[in-house]
């Protein structure tokens, strides 16, 4: 997914490749529930404080929600995905994505950032989990917003999803 200016400044959704997704792993999209694809790196601050805030959201939300975690580029071995996992205790698939096809197939620009698709693998939300990090470096004592939490909820009671993208806070992802 991406996002384009338009004449007046504001973002027009580009769909996700879903193909792409499927090419990557074929499992990735779930007939039955939401899913959500968590973009996160091994070494990114943010993604390492934010990855008990999507185990909560995994939880929570378990009977609509599929969470699968990506890691982008060839940086990080099994054995660090597998010890991330651990010392956060992420219950959920993290697969690491060396040609970057699920990255372009979303157009995900930073970790952590999430894109939450429907069953029918249509965009539903795009990019920050929260606000609890307003930059680099600069947090909130608690998260005002929940974005990610709001467009789950929303989606769920079959209400259209107030705010589709809130621009992310992060390491940004490097073709590497």
């Amino acid at each position: 997914m991406c996002f384009v200016p338009s004449a007046k400044g504001q973002k027009i959704l580009q769909h996700p490749d879903i193909a792409a997704l499927k090419e990557f792993n074929k499992e990735l999209l779930s007939e039955n529930k939401m899913t959500l694809l968590v973009f996160l790196a091994t070494e990114c601050p943010l993604s390492k404080n934010y990855s008990v805030v999507i185990q909560k959201i995994a939880d929570e939300f378990a009977q609509e929600l599929q969470v699968t975690a990506i890691i982008p580029g060839s940086t990080d071995s099994k054995k660090e995905v597998r010890a991330f996992a651990v010392k956060y205790k992420l219950d959920f698939p993290l697969l690491i994505d060396k040609k970057m096809i699920s990255v372009h197939a979303v157009h995900a620009t930073t970790t952590p950032e999430v894109v939450l698709l429907s069953p029918k693998g249509e965009l539903i939300y795009q990019g920050a989990i929260d606000d609890w990090a307003v930059d680099l470096g600069k947090k909130r004592n608690k998260p005002d917003q929940e974005y990610l939490r709001n467009a789950i909820l929303q989606a769920k009671s079959g209400l259209p999803v107030l705010v589709n993208y809130n621009e992310p806070v992060g390491c940004l992802i490097n073709d590497f």
